[in-house]
């Protein structure tokens, strides 16, 4: 709120605070004047019983609302779990296959040892994929 709602808001309370004074004070005589704001006793009541369910509905709401964002930060965990699971395969798969590559042209056992990892790592990933 600006500060010229705030003034104004203020300004009507004090106006309608007057207002109700003057009009109440010379309307009804002092005796009568218990009773009469004594009638409002229910309608008090009534409104107050009515904030209590507003800030009951109002936690429950609340409630709902933690319950569904701790249900998408799992699902947020899962999917950044599997990101990071498939990031690393893949980033093995590339090592192997470059070493691979490199000792194709030397060593063709350890080479074919790599390949095998190789391939052990691609169904491992595709498997992973596939779920």
């Amino acid at each position: 709120m600006n500060l010229k709602t705030v003034i104004l808001v203020i300004a009507l309370t004090i106006i309608i605070f007057i207002a109700y004074y003057l009009t109440v004070s010379k309307l009804i005589t002092a005796n009568l004047q218990g009773p009469f704001g004594d009638m409002f006793g229910g309608l008090t009541s009534f409104f107050s019983c009515l904030g209590f369910f507003g800030l009951v509905y109002t936690i429950y709401q609340q409630n709902a609302l933690i319950n569904q964002n701790t249900i998408q930060i799992n699902n947020n965990k899962k999917e950044f779990d599997t990101e990071q699971k498939i990031k690393a395969l893949t980033v093995l798969i590339s090592i192997y296959e470059s070493k691979y590559n490199e000792l194709k042209k030397t060593d063709h056992l350890q080479a074919n040892e790599f390949r095998v990892k190789v391939n052990t790592l691609t169904k491992e990933l595709e498997n992973f994929l596939i779920k």
